[in-house]
Formats: structure tokens, sequence, C-alpha cells
């Protein structure tokens, strides 16, 4: 089951989720009104969702938005609208391990610890860059410079 839970106000992220699955796979939806003010950001609590905590993954751009759960976690780069971004679809087999084998999430992302950080991202342009040091001095936690989002119209 994919749920999000997005810090975004409910009328913005409906529009966007509607846009991305127009088939309605995504059934169950939070927005920031369920998530917990933590000063200048919204904290995502994953006990709100409702589901087993053993079975509950995060993939956030914010490593704070889960800090209630961190052994739920993985802090993922950013995306605004770099096509040749594989983050996301860097984790699959990740994703494919929880899914088949039922195994609690502390333990795959403990098993996969060492991976993770490349799959989330974090070194994935350091082959475009040719120096990674380089372009991590030039960049936060490794990730590409945040370019402005893209106006989305609705």
């Amino acid at each position: 089951e994919i749920v999000i839970f997005t810090a975004a106000t409910q009328d913005y992220a409906d529009w966007v989720i509607n846009q991305i699955d127009p088939e309605r796979y995504i059934h169950y939806r939070l927005y920031r009104q369920h998530a917990l003010p933590w000063g200048p950001i919204f904290v995502k609590d994953l006990s709100r969702i409702g589901r087993d905590l053993d079975r509950t993954l995060i993939i956030d751009n914010v490593q704070e938005n889960f800090m209630l759960q961190p052994h739920n976690g993985i802090f993922i780069c950013p995306w605004y609208d770099d096509i040749h971004d594989i983050a996301l679809s860097a984790l699959t087999p990740l994703l494919d391990e929880l899914i088949k084998t039922r195994v609690k999430v502390h333990e795959i992302l403990e098993k996969y610890r060492d991976q993770i950080p490349t799959w989330a991202g974090f070194d994935q342009f350091s082959q475009l860059a040719g120096d990674f040091s380089e372009l991590e001095e030039n960049t936060e936690h490794g990730c590409p410079p945040e370019s402005p989002p893209v106006n989305v119209q609705h």
C-alpha cells in the first residue's frame, strides 16, 4: 500500500497527486494538517497513518520529517525537475525485498545501510561531476544544488 503523507496543503497536494496518479491507486493521503508543527517544520508522525510501524517506510527529502520514527525512514535528495534523477527508482531493490520477504522495515534499512545513501541520490551526481569531493563542497549532503521548484499551474 502506498500512502502519501505530505507537508503540503490539501488542495495543492490533491491536485499534484491526481496528476501523478490518475488511476487512483493511492487511496490514503495525509496532509499538512495531519503533521505536527515543530518550530518551522511539520513533523510526520507515522503513527497517525494507523498502520503497523514494522511495515511502514517513509521516504522523505527532509530528514526531520521522520524524526519521531527514525528507524522507519530513508532520507532522499530533493527532486525538482531533473530528468536524470534516479534516486527513487534506485531504491527498487530495497522496496522489492521489503514487499516479497515481509521483513521488518528497520531490518531492511539496516541490511542496506551502506547502499541507501547511493540509492537515495547522494552520490548519483558524482559520475556526472567527475570529482565528488568538489561537488559535495558546493551542495547540501552531496545532493545537487537546488533549483527553484517548477511553477505548476492548476
